[in-house]
């Protein structure tokens, strides 16, 4: 995912801050290495350390490099989380899931 395509998925706020919500208030088990800037580069203050976690988890990279910073193929890596829908009668085993896109999880953002 991206910073972007979350702050749309919360449809509030802006990439920024995500961001800066996620540099100050992630939990330990979150996988914030997965999280991405549009263009499929790592952030400067995080880069070295971000790369190594998805090259352990075998993440896909694209062959050409944007200004020598390595790139995650958004293309193949990117996922779209099933988002709840509001339940009519407020019981939380009501709750629905929006479907996820037609084309699946892969698509850019």
């Amino acid at each position: 995912m991206t910073y972007g395509s979350i702050a749309e998925w919360l449809e509030q706020g802006s990439p920024r801050l995500v961001a800066r919500v996620m540099s100050t208030k992630s939990d330990p088990e979150t996988p914030w290495q997965r999280v991405l800037r549009a263009d499929g580069t790592c952030a400067p203050q995080v880069a070295a350390e971000q790369l190594n976690r998805l090259e352990a988890e075998g993440a896909a990279f694209l062959h050409s490099t944007k200004g020598g910073k390595k790139r995650v193929d958004l293309a193949l890596a990117y996922w779209t989380p099933s988002m709840p829908t509001a339940s009519p009668t407020g019981r939380q085993d009501d709750v629905k899931t929006k479907p996820e896109s037609p084309e699946g999880v892969r698509h850019r953002r």
